[in-house]
C-alpha cells in the first residue's frame, strides 16, 4: 500500500474519531496578560452551573478573538457536551464573555500540553497549526 493512501486512510479515520477518543483541551495560550483562560474556564463552569448541568462533562472546543468594536462577530466559541456532541452557540450562551471582557483586547486559543496550537476542525477532532 503507497504511503499516500496510508495517510488519507489515517485522516479519514481521524474524521470519524469520536470526541470521546479525543483529549479534551485543557490548556489555553493567552496574549494578553490582563484577562486570564483560567478565570474565562471558572466563567464558564459557573455559567454551567447556573445551567444545572455539571461542568465536568463540557469542553471548550474551537479559537476564538475578542475584540471591544465587533465582539459577536469576531467571537467563535463552542461549547460541546461530550456525552452528545451538542453545542451551543446561541448568543445567550456568549454574552457573558462580553460582560467579562468589557471592552478589553483579547485574545486566546487552545493548545495541547506542550502548548502548541490546536485549531477544532469539527466534532472531535483537531488539527495542528493557526
Amino acid at each position: 500500500m503507497k504511503v499516500s493512501s496510508l495517510l488519507s486512510y489515517a485522516a479519514f479515520l481521524n474524521y470519524l474519531l469520536p470526541v470521546s477518543a479525543v483529549s479534551p483541551v485543557k490548556n489555553f495560550k493567552c496574549w494578553n496578560k490582563v484577562f486570564s483562560c483560567a478565570i474565562m474556564q471558572e466563567a464558564i463552569d459557573r455559567e454551567y452551573d447556573k445551567m444545572k448541568k455539571p461542568s465536568g462533562l463540557y469542553r471548550v472546543r474551537g479559537i476564538f478573538s475578542i475584540a471591544p468594536f465587533h465582539i459577536k462577530y469576531s467571537t467563535r466559541l463552542k461549547v460541546y457536551d461530550v456525552t452528545t456532541n451538542v453545542a451551543f452557540t446561541e448568543w445567550k450562551q456568549v454574552e457573558w464573555m462580553k460582560a467579562i471582557v468589557d471592552g478589553r483586547e483579547y485574545g486566546c486559543e487552545p493548545t495541547d500540553e506542550l502548548e502548541n496550537s490546536v485549531v477544532w476542525t469539527g466534532p472531535g477532532r483537531y488539527q495542528y497549526g493557526y
